[in-house]
């Protein structure tokens, strides 16, 4: 594993001690990365590189903006190490993308490798059989298998943005359905004026996460509808963006809705292939993929609930795969789950 040291100063004897770590078989390469080659880096690096920011190298606005730049393309993969102790905010590291935070007191003396270890529990999971059982905080701790990516039978790649897409041409896309759950009392109980206030601010949130990983809505009706994303050969896009938004739902029911309830919604994300239309004029597609995806969203996903098919969870990064499990199979698709988040643990 490379562990990039993005610094103007280099810092490579804060991490003097890492060297060959215990149990694993290849060295962690440390490189000392100038903040100007950045971009190149995001680009180019290896799948299972990690990016350490130094954080006396960006003003704070741009340490975020940067951290949660990386996080898209390395998702699971970036950290900050904070040898001044210039981060005002820590949270906001997590908040922004981030997996590890190391504070100035930790970096009095070099880290040790105890700290990689950790790191690469983190980053690859014991697979099946390692872990099961009652865990320490009295759940029920699901066994899983690392998957690697399955790329679709008729794979035609959509591209890392919209640049080469053009309408009239079949592509290969991550398919993101969202839809808001117990519609109907919004106009039963409240108003139809409410109702549209709820599905606009639905909408804005979903662009408001989604926007940032190449997502835009391409299909809606009132309350529900599908994105769309680039896709790429290597990257699952919409999985950060989702799991966000069921992370942050009472942040931004409090935000940015004018109820009082922690609004429910589902989503279910698919991959697979459809002619491209520009918004606005998607009447005649016809699509497969499309059709199985609403069916998806729409019949199968319980509300508050996030579903994907195995081909799409394929390429979730190894570190997020253990918070989803078997959700049985619907129309000849395998289906798994994301787990309820609960205080202190993920619960079935």
């Amino acid at each position: 594993m490379t562990v990039y040291l993005v610094s103007k100063k280099g810092r490579k004897t804060l991490f003097a001690a890492v060297k060959k770590i215990p149990g694993v078989d290849d060295v962690v390469s440390l490189e000392t990365l100038a903040p100007g080659r950045i971009q190149e880096a995001r680009e180019t690096a290896a799948e299972d590189s990690f990016f350490f920011l130094d954080s006396t190298a960006f003003s704070d606005g741009d340490l975020l903006s940067v951290l949660e730049n990386l996080a898209i393309v390395h998702p699971g993969r970036v950290g900050v190490f904070d040898p001044e102790g210039v981060v005002d905010d820590p949270a906001q590291v997590f908040f922004r993308g981030g997996v590890d935070y190391i504070a100035p007191a930790l970096l009095s003396s070099p880290i040790p490798a105890e700290r990689f270890i950790q790191l690469r529990d983190y980053l690859y999971p014991a697979p099946t059989g390692e872990v099961d059982g009652i865990g320490e905080n009295g759940y029920h701790q699901v066994p899983f298998e690392v998957v690697t990516p399955e790329p679709p039978s008729r794979e035609i790649l959509s591209g890392r943005d919209w640049s080469t897409v053009r309408s009239g041409s079949e592509y290969t896309f991550w398919f993101l359905y969202a839809q808001l759950d117990d519609t109907d009392r919004f106009a039963v109980r409240t108003s139809s004026e409410y109702g549209t206030q709820v599905d606009q601010r639905f909408r804005e949130q979903l662009l408001a996460e989604a926007g940032r990983f190449g997502g835009r809505i391409w299909m809606w009706k009132q309350y529900g509808g599908l994105l769309l994303f680039p896709y790429d050969g290597t990257r699952c896009m919409p999985i950060v963006p989702a799991v966000r938004l069921f992370m942050n739902r009472v942040l931004y029911t409090v935000e940015r809705s004018t109820g009082k309830n922690v609004l429910s919604f589902r989503l279910a994300i698919h991959l697979g292939n459809t002619m491209y239309r520009d918004v606005g004029e998607t009447g005649d597609v016809v699509s497969e993929d499309v059709n199985f995806v609403y069916h998806l969203g729409a019949k199968h996903t319980r509300p508050g609930e996030l579903t994907m098919t195995r081909t799409a969870f394929s390429f979730v990064p190894s570190g997020l795969q253990g918070i989803f499990i078997d959700r049985g199979t619907f129309e000849g698709h395998e289906i798994r789950g994301m787990r309820r988040f609960l205080p202190g643990a993920l619960s079935e």
